[in-house]
């Protein structure tokens, strides 16, 4: 890495906006994913960054990015629209080769889980939305390795903090679910 590319990895690591994104970029320097599935994209400032530090890291592996928001029907609560083409030619310019899916997470999931996987890194945003999200766990761990890393958004007030899910307990969660439909 060139003396701007640490400095930029530095800021983005350590002093960059939200702060709770700060942990994901030392992740993904520490341990560069291939394949990233974030639901929830948000303004997908924080995927660009992902997104470029991986590349820097790892610049001749291929990268995978699957994101799945609602792009231009996101409630107003939740901030800017996005346009799906602005979001596809921002992160298209990191390199890596991107898959974008409008639709809430348990609609998108339903139809594509099984085409999805298997990710190195799921994040979920704390802006989705909680009911679609509760069912769309149950298609989660069909998509994960062994190794993969889950990582959940929580907001306490102002406060914002990614939650490490343990993809064994997804499986057991999942599974506790198909019994609860099957009684």
């Amino acid at each position: 890495m060139d003396i701007l590319n640490r400095l930029r990895f530095f800021y983005l690591a350590y002093l960059s906006y939200p702060a709770s994104d700060r942990f994901l970029y030392r992740l993904a320097f520490r341990h560069p994913p291939s394949s990233i599935l974030e639901i929830g994209l948000g303004g997908a400032v924080r995927a660009q960054r992902l997104l470029e530090i991986i590349r820097q890291r790892v610049p001749g592996d291929p990268v995978f990015y699957t994101g799945i928001d609602l792009f231009e029907t996101t409630p107003p609560q939740f901030g800017k629209r996005i346009p799906l083409k602005e979001v596809y030619r921002t992160l298209r310019q990191t390199g890596a080769q991107i898959r974008l899916y409008p639709g809430d997470p348990w609609t998108v999931l339903s139809q594509r889980a099984n085409y999805l996987g298997p990710v190195d890194l799921l994040l979920v945003s704390s802006q989705v939305d909680s009911k679609s999200m509760a069912k769309a766990w149950f298609y989660i761990p069909r998509m994960l390795r062994p190794d993969s890393q889950v990582f959940v958004e929580h907001r306490s007030g102002q406060k914002c903090f990614f939650r490490k899910i343990n993809p064994a307990s997804l499986q057991a969660w999942a599974d506790s679910r198909k019994m609860s439909k099957a009684a």
